[in-house]
């Protein structure tokens, strides 16, 4: 386009030059005052038109580009209504998916009915968590766990609905005979499950798993990676996971099963490693497992709804601006022999 625009100016200047020769040849008999004169008025009639083709090539090249600005801002305009629909479509199905998620959850009523006194900080990095926690009652015994499946977001939130269904199966038919053992039935259905279709798909969850017996005040406990805390007159003792998950493993081993008989006002603390995991601070460093220990010995007195928002703060203020790397669940549960 500029080329053609280029030859043409060249040519209406070739044109000028030859006029105004041409000019001089056919003016050769007229004195020299009227040649001076009639070569001005050819001169000016040749400029007046050199400049209207250049106006007119301007405004030509104006609308062309002005069609083109047009055209390529439709472009952009259609591409980002495409991106808001397809965003508005994927934000719609993670909030369904959230939907589905809270609905398998255990609901805070429930909860309430089998503890006096507790509190649940659970916070999913997405919509969607990777994390589950899960609560229900079976005859005498109070089931109580705290999971974080691999993963966070969609994917995560797929494995909780396994790992909550699986769960809760055992649960329901009255199959547990103990938490080491609930473990070991899960981590076959969960490898069952993904061989059916020919995989060996190696994804699954940590857990604490947690049968407390109302009558005896027998807790039974057993763990994939994620330990038990108790607090008793202000010592915090650990009860440590088997190192395996819940998932196919190279070298897998049998789920412990621990017993501990509970005292009046045992501080019982579930959780993910969510929290310990979260970086920040100054250092941009994680918060570590031994930081997280000392908040939940120095804060155990207080009321339960004092040492959640305890918790919160301490996560956000740590967090900053830092990105929340991953799932939060911490459960504490203050057991009362009545």
């Amino acid at each position: 386009m500029k080329s053609k625009r280029t030859l043409l100016i060249i040519l209406v200047w070739f044109v000028i030059v030859l006029a105004f020769l041409f000019s001089n040849i056919f003016l050769k008999e007229t004195n020299s005052d009227e040649i001076i004169i009639k070569q001005a008025h050819v001169f000016y009639i040749l400029v007046f038109l050199f400049v209207s083709v250049g106006i007119v090539l301007s405004q030509k090249s104006s609308k062309n580009k002005f069609l083109k600005l047009r055209t390529e801002s439709e472009i952009i305009r259609e591409k980002n209504k495409k991106i808001e629909e397809a965003h508005k479509d994927i934000t719609d199905s993670i909030t369904y998916a959230k939907k589905l998620q809270d609905a398998l959850l255990t609901p805070k009523e429930f909860i309430d009915e089998y503890f006096t006194e507790y509190f649940l900080f659970f916070k999913p990095k997405d919509q969607v968590s990777g994390d589950f926690y899960y609560v229900n009652k079976i005859g005498d015994r109070i089931i109580c766990a705290v999971a974080d499946c691999t993963g966070h977001g969609v994917p995560g939130g797929f494995l909780t609905i396994i790992g909550i269904t699986y769960l809760h199966e055992i649960v329901r038919r009255n199959e547990m005979d103990n938490p080491g053992m609930a473990l070991n039935v899960i981590r076959e259905r969960i490898k069952r499950t993904f061989r059916t279709f020919g995989s060996e798909n190696q994804n699954g969850f940590d857990i604490v798993l947690c049968a407390i017996n109302t009558k005896t005040n027998i807790l039974e406990y057993a763990g994939a990676f994620n330990p038990l805390w108790i607090i008793r007159n202000s010592e915090l003792v650990e009860y440590k996971a088997t190192r395996n998950p819940v998932a196919l493993y190279p070298v897998e081993i049998e789920f412990e099963n621990h017993v501990i008989q509970l005292e009046d006002n045992d501080l019982i603390y579930l959780f993910s490693d969510g929290f310990y995991d979260q970086f920040g601070g100054q250092k941009q460093k994680k918060f570590s497992k031994k930081r997280f220990r000392e908040l939940i010995l120095e804060n155990h007195t207080l009321a339960f709804e004092e040492q959640e928002q305890i918790i919160e703060q301490a996560f956000y203020q740590w967090k900053g601006d830092t990105e929340q790397v991953d799932d939060v669940t911490v459960m504490g549960i203050k057991w009362q022999i009545s």
